[in-house]
């Protein structure tokens, strides 16, 4: 099972939720990345990370919640993703899939593991992220209340999927140096790539580099909103009422 990035929620030891999740729509933490350079500069953030400036990143997430719900971070067992609060609810197991991690700029993307630098830097503790498992590896199998639920045996093997994007560019065939354009929410162009130099990305607005679902891949890329600014322009220059076929007609009479 794949899901969205960046979003998940603190846990208690039973996997509950402490806090509910902050969806990468709200924009609370806009706050936060603007004012990052408190702890680290943006540069040096995107050239460990790879990751770049978006509000809705888990890092800033997490620095939100340290500065308003401090008490939350001491009482967590982990903070968990979406598709590990998913897998955690299948198997009982704490886990963090590789390609999810490679999505919240915590990561040392070189290193492929949270960044010392990073988590330092911002007062953020190394206990609060569970194992990391690559992309296709076994977390543990079906628990018998989840296979009674969805109707399938116990035992079944549960296997780590993370980040949708990084499955997208799998699915699609794409073969290393192979971009792929993937339209929907985000118009995002990326490439599997088996090398990135990070420390150019933070001169060009809207880069990023994630991991792939491949070890020893990144997928560096542009980010642009996509549907977003369709419903915009639809809003500005028609009705909310409008068919979206007649948007495509007069663009294509232009």
């Amino acid at each position: 099972m794949t899901t969205f990035g960046v979003d998940g929620a603190l846990v208690d030891a039973q996997g509950k939720l402490l806090y509910p999740v902050i969806s990468w729509k709200c924009p609370r933490t806009a706050a936060v990345m603007e004012t990052i350079g408190r702890f680290i500069s943006p540069r040096q953030l995107q050239t460990l990370s790879g990751v770049g400036a978006f509000s809705f990143n888990t890092l800033y997430k997490l620095v939100w919640l340290k500065e308003n719900h401090p008490r939350l971070l001491e009482q967590a067992h982990c903070w968990l993703f979406i598709s590990s609060l998913i897998n955690h609810r299948l198997t009982g197991e704490f886990t963090t899939d590789i390609t999810m991690a490679g999505t919240s700029q915590l990561l040392d993307i070189h290193q492929r593991d949270f960044s010392p630098e990073i988590l330092q830097a911002t007062g953020l503790a190394r206990r609060l992220f569970p194992r990391i498992v690559e992309a296709g590896a076994q977390i543990g199998t079906l628990q018998t209340d989840a296979a009674r639920l969805l109707g399938l045996p116990a035992g079944v093997p549960v296997i780590s999927a993370g980040h949708d994007t990084q499955f997208a560019l799998f699915g699609a065939g794409a073969q290393q140096g192979e971009p792929v354009l993937s339209s929907g929410t985000w118009e995002i162009l990326m490439v599997r790539s088996g090398q990135v130099d990070t420390s150019l990305l933070s001169q060009y607005p809207g880069s990023t580099c994630e991991l792939d679902s491949q070890s020893g891949l990144y997928n560096p890329g542009m980010q642009w909103l996509a549907s977003g600014v369709l419903e915009w322009v639809r809003k500005l220059l028609w009705t909310p009422e409008t068919p979206w076929q007649t948007l495509i007609d007069e663009a294509r009479a232009t």
